[in-house]
């Protein structure tokens, strides 16, 4: 065992250089797709001042989008039965600007290991015309011992974007390049196809209300492991964006429960991304909302504490490691 001690926050993290599964904390195992330097290369690194660049502005897909908009263009695949809705298929399809995606399925109770353009139009009203506002995720402490706190799903393109370019960029300087989680065609660092329904007007997608619950089930009791030798849930900082920086948080999550994986990936591990929101009017409640989940490589935790784009989250609450 090695401790990085990352003197910006004063606590020691203690980081399995082997294998940082036990500090994700999924329990699936791990296998390295990357190989791990040590201490000493990883310091001089950082010496090296090789920091976050800076994030390209999210441009949307400016071109024709290859449906009818005016009705759905999905079909049915799978009649619902006593305990599954219906299930419906969006064909595979090809944008103006080359890129191609699909199937996408519709009604799986799980994210599928499909990319998919992160402005496609269906997913629109689950982040527009709702007015929140964005805030510090540790400033709602109380929330992650809440079981059954509501939340909303909010996968904004730009946002994804961001934190797609912040988690990858370092990465890539320490020789990462993606590779599949499993027999799929997604990769690590892309957002994955997530559990969706179809919305009774119109051509709306949303997440359902009982699998943004069961996502949040599960960050509740990786909250409860959450300490500052191991910690499970991390502060990720997107830089000002015209408004005020943002404060995601990041934790590793099951993905034999989440995902449609099969087998288990045993080269990634499942990250999912949420974010406060305020109203902006009294009493400016506020709700947690996921924004997406990719898988990273086993091994990627360290890099990403190390260079400084991930810190453990809650580290405040603790007394200090001697």
């Amino acid at each position: 065992m090695k401790v990085l001690a990352l003197a910006s926050w004063g606590w020691p993290i203690f980081v399995l250089m082997a294998s940082c599964a036990r500090a994700a904390g999924n329990g699936e195992g791990a296998s390295s797709s990357i190989s791990l330097p040590s201490e000493n290369e990883l310091a001089d690194a950082m010496s090296a001042n090789l920091h976050i660049s800076p994030i390209q502005q999210h441009r949307p897909y400016d071109g024709t989008w290859p449906w009818d908009l005016t009705r759905p263009p999905w079909t049915l695949f799978r009649e619902p039965t006593v305990n599954t809705r219906s299930q419906y298929i969006l064909d595979s399809f090809t944008l103006d600007d080359g890129r191609k995606f699909g199937p996408l399925w519709i009604g799986s109770n799980k994210f599928g290991p499909q990319a998919y353009p992160h402005d496609i139009p269906f997913l629109r009203d689950s982040y527009q015309g709702m007015d929140m506002r964005p805030a510090n995720f540790e400033r709602y402490r109380q929330f992650f011992r809440q079981t059954d706190k509501a939340v909303l799903f909010r996968p904004d393109p730009d946002m994804m974007h961001r934190i797609q370019s912040l988690i990858t960029t370092p990465l890539r300087r320490f020789g990462w390049e993606p590779q599949a989680p499993g027999n799929v065609l997604i990769k690590q660092g892309e957002f994955l196809w997530p559990p969706v329904k179809a919305e009774t007007d119109g051509i709306s997608l949303n997440m359902p209300y009982n699998r943004r619950q069961h996502l949040w089930r599960a960050i509740t009791w990786r909250f409860k492991a959450h300490n500052p030798v191991y910690p499970t849930i991390f502060h990720l900082t997107v830089p000002d964006t015209g408004m005020s920086q943002r404060h995601i948080m990041a934790t590793t999550v099951n993905s034999y429960h989440f995902t449609e994986m099969r087998p288990v990936s045993i080269n990634s591990d499942f990250w999912v991304f949420f974010e406060a929101v305020t109203h902006p009017q009294p009493p400016k409640k506020a709700l947690m909302a996921l924004i997406g989940g990719m898988f990273l490589p086993k091994d990627a935790l360290p890099y990403l504490l190390h260079d400084g784009t991930l810190r453990p989250a809650f580290m405040q609450h603790f007394h200090p490691v001697v």
